[in-house]
């Protein structure tokens, strides 16, 4: 049985907590938060105004549609409330993903039925909810949703001397056009988005309060979001990089920037100009008088500056929302997820690069186990990294083994590989540049590009370090493995002198890889799901079965009384699995998605002879995520502790996001071995954290 331990870390430090990872003030907290509410207002202003115009909510004021009316609210199932807005069955996976965002953002419950069929998921407005919908309704979403495609392409005329896509190029009338509508959004922030303020709020007006607060932060976050993206992309010159050190009056250091030394940068003047107004308003930068000739980043804007990398996964799918409407009522795919044109994928990259980073603490201390406290000849190959990404957090790991561990010490007598897998080829590029930029003042080291196998036996020039770059499916690990093992690379101080290297004898590490496998790839109906669930109940360990169930709220006389009867059994833990998915607009049922992460996690358990390792991102259950709006308005609800919902929305199209116990059960399920060997935030939490380090060890 391979043994699977599990830590996990937390992107997100409530309020009450001892500071983290250098976020020690409460400016620090306080940007975190907003940007956090910013990311759910991203996606969710188009997609909250799409609901509006397709009448989940009503028409007329206090009437919900299939939610009832004021002081006659009811709980609407999925079907009904999908039959009443005449959404057709193949976009009812989007439409059921979606409204798990509405509920993590704290307007809605959601509610499994017995059964644990999807289609009888009950659904009811809250309070927050209520007043919501109310504003939503008055238009507040109109404006920034209908410019959705200007912010998806503003960096274009930020710099129109990029180049830019044919349907995006940059003409005198379309440059006048889309300036005039950014200066408005500007102009709407700088009114409050006619908003009232929040001192006018008294204190039994606090849950319209909250709302109201809620959101004005997802609509400035569309506009700051992509304002800061477009000076800020990795293709291009990042604006802030002109930004310069230099002493102020009282001898401290700030950074400023003289708008005469951009002359020559082939920025569009009257853009820029407009940006800068949109950052000195949020208090981002400070101008000189009389002239504004000079900005200085501020406090805040040096914050805002850490965190712009928080925006880009999110930004990144911003393109499919803006055609929403075909979302949910037209064609469920509009730019082809199997070509990858849903999504602005480069800042998706770079987005993913920054966000990740922070995660790098917990894969040291597995890689201190596996590569300095375990005897030399004990230890894998090296490792492989699954749907390695632009390869940040691969060049971390192999920077930190060499640098770190004994095994970098060693290097002579037993060299490292990295064996670097991703099913993207624009992927597997970045991936190399950032490898070999990481190990440019290594000795030894040599990169083997994916269309390069070995030639040539071992001799005194071998190489102490291997980066072997393979395209594969994280799916088909057996396929990986074989395709690694044509390569004939041999396996350094193998007891065959003929034996080649194959995942077997590497560390396996999977980079947020299992949501991103792809929907229901392994299993594709309720039966087969079934099937594998049963297979996985007669084969798991019982204590450990009993255990994860207990975890997930489970009574224990419960599962006393299904333990004779296997198909009650397979029911019982066929149910615990809550969230379902959208396989291109199609509804993958929750048991579905929960089949094949088992399956998945199975196959990976049997060939990753060196061990497991996962950094993984998950969501809450929804259940866990239901708040009281508090007396105090300055404390954290559940909903801005982490932006949840955001995660839920850009992982709609095509990706599968579990909570982290029913990933735990399917672990079980699969015949892994689980202990938790460290978390991070402590027990107690009011709501669950959304990434989670685990790590096994195979007994393949």
């Amino acid at each position: 049985m391979a043994q699977y331990m599990a830590q996990y870390t937390d992107q997100v430090e409530e309020q009450e907590d001892e500071p983290k990872r250098g976020q020690t003030d409460p400016l620090s907290m306080a940007v975190r938060t907003q940007v956090f509410g910013h990311n759910d207002g991203i996606l969710g202003t188009p997609l909250i105004q799409t609901f509006v115009d397709g009448g989940v909510f009503g028409i007329g004021p206090e009437e919900y549609g299939a939610f009832g009316t004021k002081g006659a609210l009811v709980s609407v199932s999925f079907h009904e409330l999908a039959d009443y807005i005449k959404v057709p069955e193949r976009n009812r996976g989007n439409f059921i993903t979606a409204l798990r965002g509405m509920a993590l953002l704290g307007w809605l419950t959601e509610t499994r039925s017995i059964s644990g069929r999807d289609e009888m998921t009950k659904y009811r407005l809250t309070e927050q909810g209520i007043a919501a919908v109310e504003i939503a309704k008055s238009g507040l979403y109109y404006e920034v949703a209908s410019a959705a495609n200007l912010l998806v392409n503003l960096h274009h005329y930020f710099r129109p001397s990029q180049p830019a896509p044919s349907d995006h190029a940059v003409t005198p009338g379309s440059r006048a056009r889309a300036l005039a509508s950014y200066r408005a959004l500007i102009e709407l922030d700088r009114a409050g988005w006619n908003l009232p303020p929040l001192e006018k709020f008294t204190d039994a007006e606090r849950i319209k309060r909250r709302v109201v607060d809620q959101m004005r932060m997802h609509l400035e976050g569309s506009i700051l979001s992509a304002t800061l993206l477009a000076l800020n992309r990795e293709d291009r010159p990042s604006l802030f990089t002109r930004f310069e050190s230099v002493p102020d009056t009282d001898g401290k250091v700030q950074r400023s920037l003289n708008l005469e030394h951009l002359e020559d940068d082939g920025y569009d003047r009257e853009f820029l100009i407009a940006a800068f107004e949109l950052m000195e308003l949020h208090g981002l930068i400070e101008s000189s008088e009389p002239k504004k000739q000079t900005l200085t980043l501020t406090p805040i804007g040096v914050k805002y500056e850490q965190r712009i990398g928080s925006y880009g996964v999110t930004f990144a799918y911003l393109k499919s929302y803006a055609v929403a409407l075909e979302l949910f009522w037209g064609n469920p795919d509009p730019y082809g997820i199997g070509e990858d044109l849903h999504l602005d994928r480069a800042l998706d990259i770079d987005g993913s690069k920054r966000a990740h980073t922070p995660y790098i603490e917990g894969i040291h201390k597995d890689l201190r186990r596996l590569f300095d406290e375990l005897p030399q000849d004990q230890q894998a190959a090296g490792i492989a990294v699954i749907a390695v990404g632009a390869g940040e957090l691969a060049a971390d790991s192999l920077k930190y083994i060499l640098k770190e561990t004994q095994r970098g010490k060693h290097l002579s007598t037993h060299p490292l590989d990295m064996v670097a897998v991703d099913l993207s080829e624009i992927s597997l590029n970045e991936a190399e540049k950032t490898l070999a930029m990481a190990l440019k003042k290594e000795p030894g080291v040599q990169v083997f590009l994916a269309d390069e196998s070995y030639q040539g036996g071992a001799s005194a020039d071998s190489p102490r370090v291997r980066v072997i770059l393979q395209k594969g499916d994280m799916n088909q690990p057996h396929q990986i493995h074989r395709a690694l093992r044509n390569r004939r690379f041999p396996r350094p101080n193998a007891a065959d002198p003929h034996r080649v290297l194959g995942l077997n004898d590497l560390v396996v590490m999977l980079e947020f890889g299992p949501h991103d496998r792809g929907v229901a790839v392994n299993v594709q109906s309720v039966e087969q799901a079934r099937e594998v669930i049963r297979k996985g109940v007669r084969l798991s360990d019982w204590t450990a079965l009993v255990g994860v169930l207990k975890e997930l709220g489970v009574p224990l006389e419960e599962i006393d009384d299904a333990k004779e009867d296997e198909h009650l059994l397979v029911d019982l833990v066929s149910r615990q699995f809550t969230v379902p998915f959208s396989n291109k607009g199609t509804l993958v049922p929750a048991v579905v998605g929960g089949a094949d992460l088992t399956m998945f996690l199975e196959k990976w358990g049997t060939l990753a002879g060196g061990g497991l390792l996962a950094l993984e991102l998950h969501t809450p259950r929804s259940a866990d995520m239901e708040d009281n709006v508090p007396d105090d308005p300055t404390k954290l609800m559940k909903y801005q502790r982490s932006p949840y919902a955001a995660y839920q929305w850009s992982h709609l199209l095509s990706q599968m996001m579990v909570p982290f116990l029913e990933h735990k059960l399917a672990a079980v399920l699969a015949g892994l071995e689980l202990r938790v060997t460290q978390s991070w935030p402590s027990s107690g939490r009011s709501a669950p954290p959304p990434i989670y380090m685990t790590s096994c060890t195979s007994s393949a």
